[in-house]
């Protein structure tokens, strides 16, 4: 943990993972930096944000281990924490992502440094603390130095859905270590006096505004109000209600969402580096999908395969794969591995996982050299592995002659001749092979 002292004397808990562009998480009403480093879900977020970026948590004022015994929660006081943090980073600009009752924060911050926030990000957040401020929040706020295990319970359902019953109840405990009850009275009494929304017009950073159509605490009239202020600023809205901790569709669209930002935005960008090498190409393609956007309709569809994109790019990780970035596939994912075992093993859960959401994919898997540059991947083995994928039926995988050799004798699976196709823009037949796993093994 690293320590910062705030412009009024307030000392500031922080902790920093990874390299890179600075990429700033804060949350309220819930924030401990070091529990939640030690809860799996968090931390297996943590880990995979700080691949790509220098990721940093820290508590503000009254919560986790920041100095507790603090009264002012004022909006102009919980800002000044993010400054000692930046500042104390020596950031010159930085990405911000403010869950819940911290966007109103994050918000005045980026209004107030708009040369320092690239990318802004909001998870159910508002610009004016008494919409969010019902009168059921400000009685179980006041019950919470009587009686802070039920109003702590209380209070997350206030803002989130209870659904999981066991994943809520973990997060109101870890809630209930984040702040004291005194403390989270006082937060409560003083959310009626933010607002913000006069400053939004002055936010230059790329904003996105992401709000759960169930939000019990935020209705859809904030994520207009927030669209129509903030200058550069899109919306999503999900089904269902707030979670517990953090869906997979809502970490896919963060990462998307911030892929655009150069590693160095403060110095030129260099020419792209040219690089040959051998490779594993696996293309997963979604089946008709053009016939399931009109059965679904554009919204359901997207949404569905923005779920089964962070699922594909999960497995590919854990896979020991590449995902290629500057491919533009559609509804689907092109990645390179090392080793054809490791391919194959993929490609099956691949189909596994795209089964399981109701999208079969084409699924198609080649070997050879490809030209590697930043962000993209090119050469005729990568064509032939995307006919390979479109020959291949719903839920099916197709491997060349090559691959089934390198992974012959490595790979736990079965190969079954398919005879020679002709592919599309192929010259010479290409002899492809049906993967599976052998009768009677489990599930890849």
């Amino acid at each position: 943990m690293h320590f910062v002292r705030t412009s009024d004397g307030v000392n500031i808990a922080y902790w920093v993972l990874g390299e890179g562009p600075v990429f700033i998480a804060l949350s309220l009403p819930s924030s401990h930096a070091q529990l939640e480093w030690r809860t799996p879900a968090w931390r297996a977020i943590y880990e995979y944000s700080a691949q790509f970026w220098r990721f940093v948590r820290y508590d503000p004022r009254g919560l986790g281990l920041s100095d507790r015994d603090v009264h002012d929660f004022s909006v102009d006081a919980l800002v000044r924490d993010l400054e000692a943090v930046v500042d104390g980073l020596g950031a010159s600009r930085v990405r911000l992502a403010a869950f819940g009752m911290a966007g109103t924060v994050g918000l005045a911050y980026a209004a107030r440094h708009p040369d320092r926030v690239s990318h802004l990000i909001l998870v159910d957040g508002f610009d004016r603390g008494a919409e969010a401020r019902s009168p059921k929040l400000g009685a179980l706020s006041d019950l919470a130095e009587s009686d802070w295990e039920f109003a702590s319970e209380g209070l997350l359902r206030a803002f989130v859905g209870w659904e999981d019953e066991e994943a809520a109840r973990g997060a109101a405990a870890l809630f209930r270590e984040s702040i004291h009850p005194r403390q989270m009275t006082a937060l409560v009494k003083q959310l009626s006096a933010w607002d913000v929304t006069a400053e939004l017009s002055q936010i230059a950073a790329k904003t996105l505004v992401i709000q759960h159509a169930e939000n019990p605490a935020v209705g859809p009239q904030v994520a207009r109000r927030l669209a129509t202020g903030i200058p550069r600023s899109e919306v999503v809205l999900l089904d269902g209600p707030v979670r517990a901790f953090l869906e997979p569709e809502t970490v896919s669209l963060i990462g998307q969402f911030l892929s655009d930002a150069p590693a160095t935005p403060e110095a030129p960008v260099p020419p792209p580096v040219v690089r040959h090498r051998m490779a594993v190409i696996l293309f997963a393609d979604v089946v008709n999908s053009t016939g399931l956007t009109e059965q679904l309709g554009d919204l359901h569809f997207r949404q569905r395969t923005r779920l089964l994109d962070a699922s594909l790019r999960q497995i590919v990780t854990a896979g020991g794969g590449e995902t290629v970035e500057g491919k533009l596939l559609g509804d689907g994912v092109l990645a390179l591995f090392a080793a054809a075992t490791d391919a194959l093993t993929v490609a099956l859960r691949c189909g596994a996982a795209g089964d399981a959401v109701g999208l079969r994919l084409h699924l198609g898997v080649h070997a050879g050299d490809v030209i590697r540059e930043a962000g993209d991947v090119h050469g005729g083995a990568v064509n032939v592995a995307a006919r390979i994928a479109a020959a291949a039926a719903p839920g099916e995988v197709l491997v060349s002659d090559v691959v089934r050799a390198l992974a012959r004798t490595s790979a736990a699976v079965s190969f079954e001749d398919c005879g020679e196709h002709r592919l599309k823009g192929v010259p010479e037949a290409q002899r492809l092979y049906r993967v599976s796993l052998p009768a009677g093994s489990r599930s890849a």
